[in-house]
């Protein structure tokens, strides 16, 4: 990837529909997120894949850059009880707030993927 930017390649163009940094976000790439954000990329949508794809690593990195946990939040109840354990706390320890039954479900520790993740 960097040497793609070098040769000026356009790090805000679509491809099957989404940008570059939303692709990485969502496959987990923290290294190629972390190369787009240096280049100067908006984030767009970032957040809610890599909320969505439970890639934690990249959130961290999202969130420590800036981007707003409620965005990833947005969808509401529906998106939320697909989302990891993990991911909900984070987001909310972030400043986002979960729907009431999801913040109970995480609070219990039924989340999805926590019987998985031992906190």
């Amino acid at each position: 990837m960097a040497l793609l930017l070098e040769a000026g390649a356009d790090a805000e163009g679509k491809a099957r529909g989404r940008y570059p940094i939303e692709l990485a976000s969502g496959a987990g790439h923290v290294d190629v997120v972390a190369l787009l954000l240096e280049a100067g990329v908006q984030m767009h949508d970032a957040v809610c894949l890599a909320a969505a794809y439970g890639n934690l690593g990249v959130l961290e990195l999202l969130l420590e850059r800036g981007a707003k946990p409620q965005v990833a939040l947005k969808g509401g109840l529906g998106s939320q009880l697909r989302m990891q354990g993990r991911i909900l706390r984070r987001l909310r320890d972030a400043g986002g707030v979960l729907e009431p039954e999801i913040e109970r479900i995480v609070q219990e520790g039924t989340a999805l993927g926590d019987e998985l993740d031992p906190r």
